[in-house]
């Protein structure tokens, strides 16, 4: 998978801050063409209903400002974060291409006013054109020129598209053939997939892969994230391999990679490398390697109390990596 299409992706993922309703991520699945490299489910009504989300929205004066600030924009349309955010669906048709689709309770004639409000902060400009046949409300955040603008368009009152301005055409194109439900080896990920989970991704890594390392035998994967009623967080992965010799290089790497992070993390309470362990099961299966992490609520508090020890002690050493001695008393 290509940086670029994570990065497009995360923009897309925030700008859908005002999509909306009850449409599952399976229907969107429909909307998806059949060459893609990558397909990413985000729940966003899940995530913002979780009790880690609730507690930092509350707890968090910033967080809360800002969601406050977004819900009094939305309130002239009787929406607010919670009732206006669902599943949103980002797919990379190739290493440059990506879209999302989603739905939203904004209707198309409203649509240019919205972004109008959401803009104000950020100097977007929105132009209207048509593009590949679609009229499309395009954006470009005209401070920077790092940031490429972004076309939407509608495909039906309530479903909309999103794409780069300059790949929207052949992203159009390409969702008039066949849809991801002919693609098996991303449909042969997602189907073993927690479709139910707040964030799901499959992908596949194109056959002239060219990387280096771990990642350069595997031919496709999966990775579902989830939190449980308990406070766990789960995360259950698959990735299929070249052969089964690869399964076995790729798991002992992943088993070294682990433990050395179990062990930094543990390394304010040792005692807690063995909990680290057990919550990480990493098993081979003929040509694939099943991950599954599930870490509870108690051992979470742990890992970050560890976590925020090590970043204050890193954060008391100098430049020359020394440990500032401590004052001396005072006479």
């Amino acid at each position: 998978m290509n940086r670029k299409f994570w990065q497009g992706g995360l923009c897309i993922a925030l700008g859908l801050m005002i999509a909306a309703p009850a449409i599952a991520s399976d229907a969107l699945l429909q909307y998806v063409p059949e060459k893609v490299t990558a397909v990413v489910s985000i729940n966003f009504n899940r995530i913002m209903n979780l009790p880690v989300m609730k507690k930092v929205r509350k707890e968090n004066a910033d967080v809360k400002k800002e969601f406050a600030k977004i819900d009094s924009k939305l309130k002239r349309w009787n929406l607010t974060v919670d009732s206006a955010v669902t599943d949103v669906m980002i797919f990379a048709v190739d290493e440059n291409s990506f879209g999302a689709v989603g739905t939203t309770n904004v209707k198309e004639k409203d649509l240019p006013e919205v972004l109008k409000i959401f803009s104000e902060d950020h100097e977007i400009k929105v132009v209207k054109k048509t593009i590949a046949g679609k009229k499309c409300y395009v954006t470009q955040q005209e401070s920077s020129a790092g940031n490429k603008p972004v076309a939407i368009t509608y495909l039906k009152p309530n479903v909309f598209l999103m794409s780069e301005e300059s790949r929207f055409a052949k992203v159009v194109n390409d969702m008039k053939g066949k849809k991801v439900s002919a693609n098996k080896v991303i449909m042969g990920q997602i189907v073993e997939l927690n479709q139910k989970a707040p964030l799901w991704a499959a992908f596949e890594v194109p056959k002239d892969n060219k990387q280096k390392g771990p990642m350069a035998n595997v031919n496709s994967g999966g990775l579902s994230v989830d939190v449980l009623k308990n406070g766990a967080v789960v995360i259950d992965g698959d990735l299929e391999c070249k052969d089964e010799q690869s399964v076995g290089m790729l798991q002992m790497q992943m088993q070294m990679m682990l433990m050395a992070l179990a062990s930094t993390v543990a390394q304010q309470d040792p005692q807690m490398a063995p909990e680290i362990s057990k919550a990480i099961k990493i098993e081979g299966k003929k040509n694939h390697i099943k991950l599954n992490i599930n870490i509870p609520k108690d051992l979470q508090d742990k890992i970050q109390n560890s976590v925020k020890k090590i970043q204050e002690k890193r954060n008391s050493m100098p430049a020359g990596g020394m440990m500032m001695p401590p004052a001396p008393p005072k006479k």
